[in-house]
């Protein structure tokens, strides 16, 4: 009996798809269909690995030496249904169909589908070599863009991208249901005949569709890792030590915001090749390319980050850096309307920690005990070395306490007292120490340089910044707060001065791994103005029917482990 496709959507995904009835237009099918050719495949997900990309010939997806994780179930589940779209190999549209997922269970048969083409579109592709795409737990957009297209198209859902409305609770990662898209892409011959594939138990088997999911992960870890940088596990670290090794001065962290995330991502992921000037040769993309350690994963949007000096690309992100009010540039966490969204590192670590046993393969010197899923993230890369920069990158901002401890005596006053304090060179002062410091040393010379410039007066904030002081004030409770801005590190090319390909970037199907390791400089102070070196967006980061059985696997997610240190 055939069913209704509107009805099976409104209830399952709460929207219905206009019905068609001419056989020239392709519609998505629902799966069970009348007078049509049983097909069906396996989802499955590549076992790869990836901290610095290290893809070896041959290999069908990017792999490196990070290991692997396998994730948790609802990470795994297709609920929702899957999409799969057939094409030619120069991808134009053949036909498309939907079937509903399965409930999570497990065994032999939990990622085998069957599902109904229309036996018209395919009539003239007997025979012939076909493209298969499957996305599991589609979106809404997606499914009605599909709908709409005609034979002989070229295949625009490889050009087409997801755009979020809100990065709170986002639909493509809801548990049980996250976004997947092929992560490779599978090639088959459909049969010349369809005759014998007239039913569901005689389904014709496309094959394996090896999917990722569409979003990236980051997992949080509390430092220090060692005792000589602080207290192990407790988010205090020792930064700034005397000439005997007592430690001056500590830091607290207590929070953590994501910046600059992107709203916008193509469904399926699409590699380059460099260009002659190492720039990403986005314009000749790969559909389902595999990334090596010198390629490029393209964006959406890299035609705009070529060219990017800082200008506003603000529409672009969630969670921006900062924002644009007449072409003058805010830092974001000045402003009334401030897209950060702060999170404790207490609400983070108090969470269950992630199973060690699923992260496989990793290094044997690396710990892998203390980790949290923090957040999910879409995939932000950026087309050139040259263009890695903080206005566009993915990153993470931690804010700190400064604390004195018992042996540095003035800066503790200092601090009771809520007075100004000042860093030149590392070292931090008060106000009445500069008197008695000796002359013709750096610092003395800057101070004086500051109280000339002030004629007798006082010293203005940018005068002192000026003069490469920075500043840091109490706030209404009396903390001295700084900032740590971390970029997102994808593949490190160990070379701290020298920024290399995809180096900082943020790509689907990665866990990256965070934990502050150390800090030893005292962070950014909250007031811009106050800053020597403010964070600015131009500043670099380092640098009728057929039926076919297809199998989903669902990958595990590839681990990059991201150490920071803050020096």
């Amino acid at each position: 009996m055939k069913k209704s496709w509107s009805k099976i959507l409104a209830g399952a995904l709460c929207f219905a798809l206009a019905a068609c009835n001419n056989d020239d237009i392709a519609t998505v099918n629902d799966g069970d269909v009348e007078n049509g050719v049983y097909m069906r495949f396996r989802l499955e997900l590549p076992q790869t690995t990836r901290s610095v990309t290290d893809t070896k010939p041959g290999d069908d997806y990017g792999t490196s030496d990070g290991g692997i994780e396998i994730g948790t179930d609802n990470e795994n589940k297709v609920t929702k249904g899957v999409l799969v779209v057939l094409t030619t190999p120069k991808r134009k549209f053949i036909a498309s169909s939907f079937v509903r997922g399965t409930d999570g269970t497990e065994g032999a048969d939990a990622n085998i589908y069957t599902m109904g083409f229309s036996e018209t579109a395919l009539r003239d592709q007997t025979g012939k070599e076909v493209l298969v795409y499957a996305f599991c737990n589609p979106t809404e957009a997606l499914l009605e863009k599909v709908n709409k297209f005609n034979s002989g198209e070229l295949l625009t859902v490889g050009n087409a991208t997801c755009k979020l409305s809100s990065a709170e609770n986002m639909e493509i990662c809801t548990s049980g249901s996250f976004l997947m898209s092929n992560a490779t892409l599978l090639r088959n011959e459909l049969p010349t005949s369809f005759a014998q594939y007239k039913t569901e138990e005689s389904a014709y088997n496309l094959g394996t569709v090896k999917v990722e999911r569409a979003v990236a992960r980051f997992d949080y870890k509390q430092g220090p890792s060692a005792a000589e940088n602080g207290t192990v596990g407790s988010a205090l670290y020792d930064v700034l030590k005397n000439q005997e090794g007592k430690t001056m001065v500590q830091v607290k962290l207590t929070d953590a915001a994501l910046l600059n995330m992107s709203n916008e991502f193509y469904y399926l992921r699409r590699t380059c090749k460099q260009d002659p000037h190492g720039n990403a040769d986005y314009a000749n993309f790969d559909l389902c390319g595999v990334e090596t350690s010198n390629n490029y994963v393209v964006d959406y949007d890299f035609k705009d980050k070529i060219d990017y000096a800082g200008g506003d690309l603000t529409g672009h992100f969630f969670y921006n850096l900062g924002t644009f009010d007449e072409g003058n540039w805010i830092s974001g966490h000045l402003g009334n309307n401030s897209q950060w969204k702060w999170v404790k590192l207490t609400d983070i670590v108090s969470k269950g920690e992630n199973n060690s046993d699923n992260w496989q393969n990793a290094p044997a010197d690396i710990d892998k005990t203390g980790y949290r899923i923090w957040r999910y993230v879409t995939e932000n890369t950026i087309p050139s070395p040259n263009r890695q920069k903080n206005g566009i990158t993915t990153g993470i901002v931690f804010k700190g306490h400064i604390i004195a401890t018992d042996d540095n005596a003035d800066i503790k006053a200092a601090m009771a007292s809520r007075a100004p304090l000042y860093m030149y060179n590392k070292s931090l002062y008060t106000f009445e120490m500069f008197a008695g410091l000796s002359e013709n040393t750096a610092v003395k010379n800057a101070y004086n340089a500051v109280m000339a410039e002030a004629n007798g007066g006082n010293p203005t904030p940018e005068m002192w910044v000026k003069h490469r002081f920075t500043i840091y004030r109490a706030n209404n409770n009396g903390d001295y707060e700084v900032l740590y801005y971390y970029w997102n590190r994808h593949n490190n090319n160990g070379m701290p001065a020298t920024m290399g390909v995809m180096e900082f970037a943020v790509v689907r199907n990665n866990v990256y791994k965070l934990c502050v390791d150390k800090i030893s400089l005292l962070g950014h102070p909250t007031n811009p103005g106050e800053d020597p070196d403010p964070v600015n967006p131009d500043e670099p980061d380092e640098s009728s029917d057929v039926y076919f059985k297809v199998s989903v696997q669902v990958l595990p997610w590839v681990v990059r482990v991201n150490n920071i240190t803050f020096d």
